[in-house]
């Protein structure tokens, strides 16, 4: 008995993996947002805690969109669906700049060395901008996804 998966090309593979990544990636987004609610604290000792947070978000970013980066899936997609390469490389020029936002709060939560030197708000209004900018990102990344691999119709669509 032959199930589906014996016809799956290596896009089809790389697509469920980019798929799986974006969801391991807003899982994370959600904790960190979640702790951002509720956090408690004031001054460095909260900073200490929000940088924390940050450095494992930094690190999985890097990881993700240097193999989106290089990936096929990405890579060919001005043949595949070449109504969505300009978006795609409007994607990946965004991924500097949410890494070097992100490495920016980290530095500034770093600097904090007591409570009068922490402005826990803009600090907090600056993650959350982090927060919206990544679920957007990466919604509209898998919007693409979908579209150009998956979907039939977006597949047409995207030839145009």
């Amino acid at each position: 008995m032959a199930d589906g998966r014996a016809n799956r090309t290596g896009i089809d593979v790389e697509t469920e993996e980019a798929f799986r990544e974006h969801a391991e990636i807003s899982e994370g987004v959600a904790e960190f947002e979640k702790w951002l609610g509720r956090s408690e604290g004031a001054g460095a000792e909260w900073a200490a805690l929000l940088c924390e947070r940050l450095l494992p978000l930094v690190k999985i970013l890097k990881s993700h969109f240097a193999s989106e980066e290089c990936s096929n899936l990405y890579a060919d997609m001005h043949i595949r669906a070449p109504g969505f390469a300009d978006a795609v490389e409007r994607l990946f020029d965004e991924h500097y700049d949410m890494i070097r936002e992100i490495e920016s709060l980290v530095r500034a939560s770093r600097s904090i060395e007591s409570t009068f030197d922490c402005d826990r708000e803009e600090l907090t209004r600056r993650a959350r901008r982090i927060i919206f900018a990544l679920r957007r990102h990466e919604a509209e990344e898998n919007e693409i996804l979908y579209q150009a691999c998956c979907d039939d119709a977006g597949k047409d669509e995207a030839k145009r």
